[in-house]
């Protein structure tokens, strides 16, 4: 898979702000048209740097996989929690204190 700028630019914004999603400008401008535009120019330009089966192909083919390794290891790093999760482990561990002194109590 190519990409993935467009779907972390969301959880960019929400993790740091507004001002950290310029670098995405350049890969959601356009819309899906755009998208598929600089897709196809992209494949083209990595497989005009060499033909298949020679060791330049094999070479791009490995760093490319580690360039989308990486891609992928910095989305996965954006992961974000819902809104109200902080709400609900607030709730459940109030939950708890709740029930330990309900027993402590009834213990004796």
């Amino acid at each position: 898979a190519i990409g993935g700028g467009a779907a972390l630019k969301p959880r960019v914004r929400n993790a740091f702000g507004e001002d950290a999603t310029h670098v995405f400008r350049s890969v959601t401008e356009g819309g899906s048209e755009g998208r598929t535009r600089r897709r196809d120019v992209f494949i083209a330009a990595y497989d005009a740097l060499a033909g298949i089966d020679t060791p330049a192909f094999e070479e791009v083919t490995t760093h490319v996989g580690e360039l989308m390794q990486l891609n992928n290891e910095m989305m996965i790093a954006c992961r974000q929690r819902p809104w109200w999760s902080k709400y609900l482990r607030g709730g459940a561990a109030l939950v708890v204190l709740g029930a330990a002194l309900y027993y402590e109590r009834t213990r004796r």
